[in-house]
């Protein structure tokens, strides 16, 4: 009786087996088709909201980007043009004038030469009180642009202060002198492991106190030696040394002293990576040509962030 039990359930389970296998499989398949569209527009709603919310973002920061610009640009033509057409012998709104290039624009433009010639024009203007204040007023603007960019540049770079003894007499002997020993800098797309230490060697060979100069020679294994003057009016962000792809090298005077009896000067040396220099270091094609065919380890950080950041 058991075995006719075992053989009769044997006998349904096989002759429905088909029949719950046709019901179920569709269903089942329906099912898990719906749970699939469902999660198909969950992913496709998400997806339009963070296209939105991106949208949204890149047109505000567009706008606020065109204003920024527009506000910028009337900036730059009104100092300009006070600068650029003044009353010759208005000294004062052509230092304040510069004043505010430097602090709006010091990160995009060479502002160097203005600042020779306003200093060119301050010492032509009658001794006394008045010229010393204005001398004053433009070594002060100077050194905040000067310390303003050496902090910038430095962050990814390396920085050594030095004094230099100028009451060395430059006719014969060894000029003053310093080693710079600091880790190498690289660009981190491109692909190349460095990390034998760069070696400089700084010397001031030459000092012109009237102009308030100094002459200086760069020296490094396997690079060419650098020859260049240098004065309070030069600035690390457009004023450096290209010594590779990767690699700046800038040196800043960072304090004067021409007193006769102790003249001495402070030096401010700046190595840091190229996407850190100005809007001046443009990449030349070769470059971006190269850059392109190698694989990107690490997406380096945006030069044009940092001179945002620095505004």
């Amino acid at each position: 009786m058991s075995d006719t039990r075992i053989t009769g359930l044997k006998w349904v389970l096989q002759t429905l087996a088909m029949p719950i296998a046709l019901v179920t499989l569709p269903l089942l398949y329906q099912w898990k088709a719906a749970e699939n569209d469902e999660k198909t527009r969950d992913d496709s709603r998400r997806r339009e909201q963070a296209e939105q919310q991106f949208r949204l973002y890149t047109d505000l920061m567009s706008k606020r980007e065109e204003s920024d610009t527009a506000v910028r640009r009337g900036l730059f033509d009104k100092l300009m043009g006070t600068y650029l057409a003044p009353n010759p012998g208005d000294v004062g709104k052509r230092l304040v004038a510069l004043e505010l290039l430097s602090l709006n624009f010091h990160d995009s433009l060479n502002l160097s030469p203005l600042f020779w010639e306003l200093a060119s024009d301050i010492g032509k203007t009658s001794a006394g009180k008045s010229r010393d204040e204005y001398s004053e007023h433009l070594d002060r603007v100077a050194s905040q642009v000067k310390a303003r960019q050496a902090s910038l540049l430095e962050v990814d770079g390396r920085r050594q202060d030095f004094d230099v003894d100028l009451n060395h007499p430059f006719d014969g002997g060894d000029p003053p002198s310093f080693h710079v020993k600091v880790p190498r800098v690289r660009d981190e797309n491109s692909g190349i492991a460095e990390t034998a230490p760069r070696e400089f060697d700084v010397a001031v060979v030459a000092h012109d106190p009237l102009h308030r100069r100094l002459k200086l020679t760069i020296t490094s294994p396997g690079l060419k030696t650098l020859a260049f003057w240098l004065d309070p009016y030069d600035f690390p962000l457009v004023n450096f040394s290209r010594i590779s792809r990767d690699e700046r090298i800038a040196v800043v005077l960072h304090r004067y002293n021409n007193r006769p009896e102790f003249m001495t000067a402070s030096l401010v040396f700046l190595y840091f990576p190229s996407w850190r220099s100005g809007a001046k270091d443009k990449p030349y094609l070769d470059d971006l040509i190269a850059r392109l065919a190698q694989p990107a380890k690490v997406v380096a950080p945006v030069a044009a962030a940092s001179a945002a950041a620095s505004r």
